[in-house]
């Protein structure tokens, strides 16, 4: 086997939806740094940086954001619900 095959299982080419949606998933998280991510997807930084400029990227970095705020927003309907007596319409 080739040493440039990275974890991918690969050699080089396009990055497939799979790694790309991975790859968005950790910059969203935004818990490593950049190179930790690339190194952590078998690529250099340099690479990673291009796959950001990517419509597939981009496409899964908004879906992690619609669901953080889909989830958060729960979350706040969920304490303010909480927070209501809905018997009486009123604080408790």
């Amino acid at each position: 086997m080739s040493e440039n095959v990275t974890k991918m299982g690969r050699t080089g080419g396009r990055p497939t939806r799979a790694v790309l949606r991975r790859a968005a998933a950790l910059c969203f998280r935004d818990e490593l740094p950049d190179v930790e991510i690339a190194a952590e997807l078998g690529v250099c930084r340099r690479t990673l940086a291009r796959w950001k400029h990517r419509p597939e990227f981009e496409a899964a970095y908004t879906a992690w954001y619609r669901a953080e705020v889909k989830r958060t927003d729960r979350k706040r309907n969920c304490r303010i619900h909480d927070r209501l007596d809905w018997r009486t319409g009123g604080a408790v």
